[in-house]
């Protein structure tokens, strides 16, 4: 049985697969980028996860159009 089995699905557990997509975009953030916009954000009195989502969106774009870039490179 693999262990994948033996977990209940996201949504028995109250998460929607919205939620579960958008704290799985956040957690790609490197750590260290993230502690940095977590700090930022909360010197600026508006730390939220929308907040943080959008600067890990806007990372994970730019990582996108670096990938790009060095494929038609190589």
């Amino acid at each position: 049985m693999d262990s994948h089995d033996a977990s209940p699905p996201i949504t028995d557990l109250g998460i929607t697969h919205s939620d579960s997509s958008r704290c799985q975009t956040i957690a790609a953030l490197p750590a260290e980028k993230f502690e940095e916009e977590i700090k930022g954000h909360r010197q600026q009195g508006r730390l939220t996860s929308s907040a943080v989502l959008e600067t890990a969106k806007a990372h994970k774009r730019m990582q996108e159009r670096q990938e790009k870039r060095e494929a038609r490179e190589a």
